[in-house]
């Protein structure tokens, strides 16, 4: 995890009950939430990164080392437009269609970036500076990109 101090034991100190078990059997968005919340409440920071996006949009943040650092932010579209009609042990991860989601905001809690840009395509993103953080905007999320932050 990115947020220092939070661990597993921390967390389950603040939960009611197993959110393990229960988020692995029943992934529910509300359950996604919770844990999102009690993992910012623990940590009492702010993420070093966060994004704000609607809840059918997947992000996770890597740190690369490799010809100078950088900060990659994997966004993933996991709208299905079936409908998940088929039994899940049947469901093939077939994607007919895509559903667009527009204007996401990418925010860095860390000003020592040098450029953002948006990859496979390489496009870069404009930077709007909020005190210390930084924040990007995604224009159009298919189904996957990746923001990828030059940290200087």
């Amino acid at each position: 995890m990115l947020l220092r101090g939070v661990t597993p034991r921390s967390l389950n100190r603040y939960t009611a009950s197993g959110t393990d078990s229960a988020y692995y059997l029943y992934a529910s968005p509300y359950q996604r939430i919770m844990l999102a919340q009690a993992i910012r409440w623990v940590a009492r920071t702010a993420p070093p990164v966060s994004v704000q996006a609607p809840l059918c949009v997947h992000s996770s943040v890597f740190r690369r080392q490799k010809n100078g650092e950088r900060l990659v932010v994997h966004l993933y579209n996991d709208v299905n437009t079936t409908g998940g009609r088929a039994f899940p042990k049947d469901d093939a991860p077939l994607c007919e269609e895509t559903l667009p989601i527009h204007n996401i905001r990418v925010r860095f809690e860390n000003d020592a970036i040098d450029r953002v840009h948006l990859e496979p395509a390489g496009v870069p993103l404009p930077i709007q500076r909020h005190g210390n953080a930084l924040e990007v905007t995604v224009p159009t999320l298919k189904i996957h990109s990746m923001v990828v932050a030059e940290l200087e």
